[in-house]
């Protein structure tokens, strides 16, 4: 689950990761950054958004090993099929991961495609997996 989500119970029927997928649907902007595993949880926001034609999906690849690794996150991105463009920036702990959102966000201020944000929300998942998503000012 992301950091910073409070504990809270999950309605009969639902599942741990509907609220997030919900609130990746409500989002102007899902950014999402990848390392080597790409968990049910954070598929299922990426997934929900793809299709979404109001909704910019941006994906930063935390990668910089020699050719095309064979991670979950080479072979989902590989599946995509030109769905998405995403950026291979670098391991978490260099600058590309760095410089990639911040040329996101410059991006996404200029184009004027969405409302002024009024807060990121990041975290990363039980495994490491780092996630942000950008809601709407609705």
């Amino acid at each position: 689950m992301i950091d910073g989500t409070a504990p809270h119970k999950i309605l009969p029927g639902a599942s741990p990761n509907d609220k997030f997928v919900a609130r990746a649907r409500r989002a102007n902007l899902v950014v999402s950054l990848l390392i080597d595993e790409l968990r049910e949880g954070t598929r299922g926001e990426l997934e929900a958004v793809l299709n979404e034609d109001e909704i910019e999906l941006s994906v930063v690849w935390c990668e910089d090993r020699e050719g095309e690794p064979y991670t979950e996150v080479s072979r989902w991105l590989a599946l995509q099929d030109k769905r998405i463009i995403y950026d291979r920036a670098g391991r978490p702990d260099q600058t590309g991961p760095k410089i990639a959102l911040a040329r996101l966000a410059t991006e996404a201020a200029l184009l004027g495609r969405n409302p002024p944000i009024q807060r990121i929300h990041a975290g990363t998942d039980q495994m490491g997996v780092a996630r942000s998503c950008i809601p709407s000012c609705r």
